[in-house]
């Protein structure tokens, strides 16, 4: 009875009582939706700021890695020298080895024609190979060819000296033959002359009887 006089009271009074939901205004929207955006470019901020400096770092860390070689590879003098020293000692090393393989592949008849000799042929190999050391004239000369050169110039010399010979020869025999031509027709002509001379003295005589 009391619930209805109670409801009863309520509806005389005209009010009906409903839960009222919670209001929230635009304005508080607007506000969280401002802190919001604020917090997520903070964010992004500090997220900027941290690759900046990883790529700041990374690019600072070349620069200080090529300090570093730099510095490990200034050497100081005596360095220097040592590496340069050990270097030559090298290099005249291999030389002494090809020097030593130029003259075990070299064949004896070089040798023999290069020196104009025909000793043994390890003593060539030994003086060939001084001779390398030593760096004088190539293998390549040989001593017989001078001499051959000589002799091919004083044949061709004698084959020119032959044909001009050969060429004056040709042309005094004809000299003579055409010398001895002129001799028989002045013969002929002498012994006709006699004869005609005969006759005119005996045509005389004839006429002086």
């Amino acid at each position: 009875m009391r619930s209805r006089n109670q409801g009863g009271e309520g509806s005389s009074d005209g009010q009906i009582s409903c839960p009222k939901p919670p209001v929230i205004s635009h304005v508080g929207d607007k506000s969280l939706s401002e802190d919001a955006k604020r917090k997520n470019k903070s964010n992004r901020k500090e997220d900027d700021v941290m690759a900046s400096g990883t790529v700041k770092r990374h690019l600072k860390t070349p620069g200080e890695g090529e300090r570093k070689t730099k510095k490990s590879l200034e050497l100081s003098k005596e360095d220097l020298i040592q590496l340069l020293s050990i270097m030559e000692g090298e290099l005249q090393a291999r030389e002494d080895v090809i020097h030593m393989l130029k003259t075990e592949k070299t064949k004896p008849e070089v040798l023999e024609a290069h020196y104009g000799s025909a000793e043994p042929e390890k003593v060539l190999r030994i003086l060939h190979r001084d001779a390398i050391l030593a760096q004088e004239k190539s293998l390549g000369d040989d001593v017989y060819e001078k001499p051959i050169s000589e002799l091919d110039r004083l044949e061709e010399k004698q084959k020119e000296t032959y044909r001009r010979m050969l060429e004056q020869l040709l042309l005094a025999e004809k000299c003579h033959r055409r010398t001895v031509y002129e001799l028989e027709s002045e013969k002929h002509k002498h012994a006709d002359y006699m004869n005609k001379s005969d006759d005119f003295t005996n045509l005389l005589e004839r006429e002086r009887e």
